[in-house]
């Protein structure tokens, strides 16, 4: 908490990503690693967005499309493993070239890169300070814009 700046007071809650039971604007630091995949993705970075304060930090960890296709090629010939590693890719392709996420749960985990990441952050006024490069799990972090 400390190295974070957030005075040493730290809470930890398990809620719906999409609706969280946060007052607008009263958060110094969001951590969601491995989050985005499993969710409704643009509703969630929405929430994440409102409960930040203006110079807020998120840090999001996400699998990438090379996480996917690492862990297929690993998967030997178990074609239910490589259907598992299969179905994110999809689906993360669909997200990329539509915005839209696939609802049955069967297709909703997608595979989220970094760059399009930073495209639906900028939206939200997050903007990107810090990327871990050549990571199969892209690590981003941002920073709220500040009020003008």
């Amino acid at each position: 908490a400390k190295i974070w700046d957030v005075d040493g007071h730290v809470r930890f809650i398990q809620a719906d990503a999409a609706q969280l039971p946060i007052d607008t604007g009263s958060v110094k630091l969001v951590v969601a690693r491995l989050l985005l995949p499993y969710v409704v993705i643009r509703r969630t970075l929405m929430e994440v967005a409102r409960v930040l304060m203006p110079g807020g930090l998120v840090l999001f960890q996400t699998h990438g499309f090379r996480y996917y296709a690492s862990q297929l090629c690993h998967s030997g010939k178990a074609a239910r493993n490589a259907l598992y590693y299969v179905r994110p890719i999809i689906s993360g392709a669909l997200f990329s070239v539509t915005g839209r996420q696939f609802r049955h749960r069967w297709m909703a985990e997608t595979a989220l890169e970094g760059a399009m990441l930073e495209s639906l952050a900028a939206a939200l006024d997050l903007r990107p300070i810090w990327r871990a490069q050549g990571c199969h799990k892209p690590l981003m972090l941002f920073r709220k814009a500040q009020k003008s």
